[in-house]
């Protein structure tokens, strides 16, 4: 058995769910993927889960009979993502999952970085037959710390908040 190596580019609009994000002859992002058998349309809107879905097919095994381990890279346009969600995925947590026709969800490895205006968004390990791939930008929980240096009580909300120089956590 011989194992082919296919590179295939299309330019699709307009996307589904996001022709209102979308300025005509704007360039919105970028899907890659190992898979062989992918939807013919570009990612689409799901306003049910508030993600992006992209659906990929491939043989389970390669031609060594081992598993095939799945890749996947959108490359979305910050401006999209606001458009979308109401924030970049540096203002908020983004997540991709992977969920099989039977509900079965995948544990996989995520990435994220974003520069320049474009945020990557990568998925890799994920086994074939038939997932779809979902993409979500959803709040970062947020706490507060109560911190002082004896004569000045000060609180601090975030991610995860940490007391300034000089200043202690106190016990609310």
């Amino acid at each position: 058995l011989v194992e082919n190596r296919i590179w295939n580019v299309n330019a699709y609009y307009p996307i589904i769910g996001m022709t209102n994000c979308l300025s005509p002859g704007g360039f919105a992002g970028f899907v890659s993927t190992n898979a062989g058998i992918y939807s013919s349309k570009p990612p689409s809107w799901n306003p049910k889960s508030s993600s992006v879905d992209f659906e990929v097919t491939s043989t389970h095994f390669n031609s060594n009979g081992e598993v095939v381990n799945g890749t996947y890279t959108l490359i979305l346009a910050d401006s999209i993502s606001k458009c979308l969600w109401g924030k970049t995925a540096s203002q908020g947590k983004a997540s991709i999952s992977v969920t099989y026709g039977d509900g079965t969800e995948n544990v996989i490895t995520t990435s994220y970085k974003r520069k320049n205006g474009w945020s990557y968004f990568s998925a890799n390990g994920f086994h074939y037959s038939s997932p779809t791939l979902k993409l979500q930008i959803t709040d970062v929980p947020k706490t507060s710390l109560v911190c002082s240096n004896y004569s000045i009580k000060r609180t601090i909300t975030g991610e995860s908040p940490k007391c300034p120089k000089g200043f202690f956590p106190v016990k609310s």
